[in-house]
């Protein structure tokens, strides 16, 4: 499991909650495109959709799925905002949509009781699925609800079902994440955020920044390659670099097009972690043998040109900046003021969109910049 899918389905999974609007099939999408979901409850194999025929019924549960140990069970989605208890004067109980849904999995469970089903299913998915699989039912959030009493309920009923929120799913992931990759949040090192659209600069690179003095050292520099590849290169104090890239096309970015582009490096005494985020997913994701290199480079950027002031660019740029090696929860912030925002959505579609236009050899500088101290007029915007 990688961080770079992990965060992805993370963000994907939190955007989701926090829409209101989102219908039960953008949530089973969600977990038909993030399959890792299934790892982390550890199991080996997952059917989507599949059919419970026979003579008398026809039921598409939304998945079975193969235990470790070669049970299988069924693993149906409703709403995460699906009530599940509620208080009446003495006692509490399930409304009646749960008790809906609870019966609905026990429907599933009791069509493989009959061994001529469960031959049929096992010949139509090369399974070997037994008597009365269980049931895992994903609804509702954690919020206010009482487990206990959940529990006990089921329990009561032989825990032929088992309840599963969707803040269960989440939490779930996020403490894989925080387990296997939460520890360079705290490495020194640099994000790099750009609001952009990068344009065409043909046969040479379209630089987009440059952070150092030294050409050859110490020096961060994000640019579109001539063969169209979002470039983001790395030259430590040794003169060692290297170069993370993302080609143009349908999975990472495109020339004309607004984009929310994230670029990181953390450096730890054994590796350093260097990353490409683009409208919110990440596109290249590596750890790399370990640089050394400066990386307090706020005073010494160039927007728009090299270190030096000699590349050409072509791009609009709205908002751009950089900061310390951001947590996981102040990246998705950042995502969400950015990319949720009305303002962004309305830079998509708008003619009129406010943004500094960078053409040719026009570049800004940081004030102090020793490259540019005793030539400030230049070519500068």
């Amino acid at each position: 499991m990688d961080r770079q899918a992990i965060e992805n389905a993370l963000s994907w999974l939190l955007s989701l909650l926090a829409t209101p609007s989102a219908q039960e099939a953008d949530y089973q999408h969600w977990f038909e495109q993030n399959p890792l979901v299934f790892e982390a409850y550890g199991y080996t194999r997952v059917i989507a959709h599949p059919e419970l025929r026979d003579s008398q019924v026809h039921h598409i549960p939304d998945f079975m799925v193969q235990r470790l140990d070669g049970i299988w069970e069924i693993f149906e989605l409703k709403r995460p905002d699906t009530d599940i208890l509620r208080s009446r004067v003495k006692r509490k109980t399930f409304y009646a949509y749960i008790e809906e849904y609870y019966a609905q999995c026990r429907e599933y469970s009791t069509f493989f009781d009959d061994p001529r089903n469960r031959e049929w299913f096992n010949a139509q998915y090369d399974t070997d699925i037994q008597q009365s699989p269980s049931a895992i039912l994903i609804a509702g959030r954690s919020e206010g609800l009482d487990f206990k009493e959940v529990y006990r309920k089921l329990a009561d009923r032989g825990m032929k079902v088992q309840l599963q929120t969707f803040d269960d799913i989440k939490n779930r992931l996020e403490f894989i994440r925080a387990k296997q990759f939460a520890k360079h949040e705290g490495l020194p090192g640099l994000t790099i955020f750009f609001v952009m659209m990068p344009q065409k600069l043909a046969n040479e690179n379209n630089f987009i920044l440059d952070l150092g003095v030294e050409k050859d050292r110490n020096r961060v520099s994000l640019f579109i390659n001539n063969r169209d590849e979002l470039c983001f290169r790395i030259i430590d104090a040794y003169g060692e670099r290297y170069t993370n890239k993302v080609s143009r096309g349908k999975k990472g970015f495109d020339y004309d097009e607004l984009l929310y582009l994230t670029f990181e490096f953390a450096l730890a005494d054994d590796y350093t972690f260097v990353s490409i985020e683009i409208n919110g997913t990440y596109f290249s994701d590596n750890r790399i043998n370990p640089l050394e290199i400066q990386y307090d480079l706020g005073s010494q950027f160039v927007l728009g040109s090299d270190v030096i002031g000699k590349a050409n660019t072509k791009m609009k740029v709205v908002d751009w900046g950089f900061m310390s090696i951001l947590s996981f929860h102040d990246k998705l912030q950042l995502r969400q003021a950015v990319i949720n925002e009305r303002l962004f959505r309305y830079y998509f579609t708008s003619d009129d969109m406010p943004c500094a236009i960078f053409l040719g050899n026009q570049f800004l500088h940081a004030q102090n910049h020793p490259n540019f101290i005793k030539n400030c007029t230049g070519n500068n915007l």
